[in-house]
């Protein structure tokens, strides 16, 4: 998965929330900490390619050397 695969996950998931603005804030500047810590139920599709410390980040990161 690419960061443009994480980008349509995290908008649509925005269009979904309370307060999705927010969310695409968040997201936009790297902050997956406060994204887990506020939206838990955000799916793992926007973090993948996206969050450099993602476990399937790694990786493919990785896999690409």
């Amino acid at each position: 998965m690419n960061t443009q695969s994480a980008s349509v996950a995290a908008i649509q998931f925005a269009l979904e929330t309370d307060d999705g603005l927010a969310f695409l804030r968040c997201w936009n500047e790297g902050n997956f900490d406060a994204i887990r810590r506020e939206w838990p139920e955000a799916p793992e599709a926007v973090f993948i390619g996206a969050d450099p410390l993602h476990h399937e980040t790694c990786a493919e990161s990785v896999s690409n050397q």
